[in-house]
């Protein structure tokens, strides 16, 4: 079964509320408007019954109101066999034992409230004074109330009905439009945004999804050059292969050519196998299963594999004194990390131009720092070469400016171990790249 609308269900919940409310306060003013007529009868009854009595008012007559006068006094002496000429007997015996009583009764068709009270003479009970006062006047005010509350309550929750389902519908007038802007929108366009009015909640809500939308168009925007580099990318290989197969199979059967066509081939098939594995080892990072086998190591043991896995390292790449403490992390995972780092000072630094490793521990986290004294990055690029095959130069090609996977593959590798990868420029001029790990354990990456 189908839900109702919220906003419809929003109203019923507003109008039940005021239901309650309203029927509390007519409740509340009923009670208050008897007790206060009630309350004026009853001293209307007590000064009566105060005032002294007549002769006539001690002699046994029918009980009946008088009503021009309706507050004319029956008195009853002792014994009360003349009672049931009173207009509410019942009250009389209380009454000869010293109590006042007010009752409200039915008298021929007339409701009436009575007082009851002793009578004495010289500190003696001697008989029950009884008064009374019709309650026409005071039941035509109830029934007047009672009319009125019966056909403005209907009537102003009808109204709230209509005014809560407009000021609703005005309410949510931007979650309708964020749902219905949410259902437009595709791939194809992503730079709509919702209309932000105010100060409200509904003015963040519209943020919120301003942003999100934000982010998706950015996300969307970074996989198609991804996919557009990644492209790019094996066009290369792929192009290589083709040609010098080709040339191999037109020629005529040569042993020298066709085992530079096969070296060609060779070289452009370990590229294509190493760009894609970059790009699988991205895509596990990304998708947060990257597998990290830790191990317990010295630091500097870490730095010393770097450089031995860069053979153009030898002789440029020195270890700063320190590194030796013990962290905790994948050893081929960090060791691949650093060699990217090393590799990136290497291609972007003269060759006089000296590259430090550098290991420090605060007790806590573990620093590794590749520092070059190269051409560094300028700060406007410092934020996003990070990302999948960006690069400062666009016009380097491969050979010049790698895959442009290096840092990204590096960034990955740090978050996997709960760490962060740290670009900032060099004092005097190039760029030091550090990883920030923690000492011991690997945290869940962010």
């Amino acid at each position: 079964m189908r839900r109702r609308p919220f906003r419809y269900r929003l109203t019923l919940w507003y109008i039940a509320v005021l239901a309650a409310a309203q029927l509390v306060m007519a409740v509340a003013a009923g009670l208050t408007v008897r007790l206060s007529g009630l309350r004026s009868v009853d001293r209307e009854l007590r000064q009566k019954a105060t005032q002294p009595l007549r002769t006539e008012d001690l002699l046994p007559r029918p009980r009946q109101f008088d009503r021009a006068d309706f507050r004319r006094t029956l008195a009853v002496r002792l014994p009360l066999s003349d009672a049931n000429l009173l207009w509410n007997s019942r009250d009389a015996e209380p009454a000869a034992r010293g109590e006042m009583r007010f009752a409200n009764v039915w008298v021929e068709n007339e409701h009436a409230r009575t007082l009851t009270v002793p009578w004495r003479e010289s500190g003696k009970i001697v008989g029950v004074i009884q008064v009374a006062r019709p309650l026409a006047g005071y039941d035509d005010m109830m029934g007047t109330l009672l009319r009125s509350v019966l056909v403005l309550l209907p009537l102003s929750l009808l109204l709230a009905a209509l005014g809560g389902s407009a000021l609703t519908r005005r309410a949510l007038a931007p979650v309708r439009a964020a749902t219905r802007l949410a259902a437009e929108i595709g791939v194809e366009d992503l730079s709509r945004r919702l209309a932000v009015h105010g100060e409200d909640e509904l003015a963040d809500l519209a943020r919120t999804f301003n942003a999100m939308f934000d982010r998706l168009e950015a996300s969307f925007e970074q996989q198609r050059g991804f996919i557009a580099d990644a492209a790019h990318e094996l066009r290369t290989p792929l192009s290589l292969i083709k040609v010098s197969s080709s040339m191999a199979l037109a020629g005529a059967p040569d042993a020298d050519e066709d085992r530079r066509a096969l070296s060609v081939i060779d070289q452009a098939a370990d590229g294509m196998t190493g760009l894609v594995g970059q790009l699988l080892l991205l895509a596990r990072a990304d998708a947060g299963q990257l597998a990290v086998e830790p191990a317990e190591f010295e630091a500097v043991d870490l730095l010393e594999a770097a450089i031995a896995a860069v053979p153009s390292a030898a002789g440029r790449v020195t270890i700063a004194p320190g590194g030796r403490f013990l962290m905790t992390g994948d050893l081929d995972l960090l060791c691949r990390a650093l060699v990217n780092l090393v590799s990136n000072a290497l291609r972007h630094s003269p060759e006089a131009a000296p590259i430090e490793l550098r290991a420090a521990s605060d007790g806590h986290s573990a620093r590794l720092a590749v520092v070059d004294h190269g051409e560094g990055i300028a700060p406007e690029h410092l934020a996003r070469v990070t990302e999948r095959f960006y690069r400062v130069d666009r016009g380097r090609g491969r050979r010049e400016g790698g895959t442009g996977l290096g840092l990204s593959i590096v960034e990955g590798i740090a978050r996997a171990h709960g760490g962060a990868l740290v670009l900032r420029p060099t004092p005097g001029g190039g760029l030091t790249a550090e990883l920030q790990l923690p000492l011991s354990g690997i945290q869940p990456a962010p």
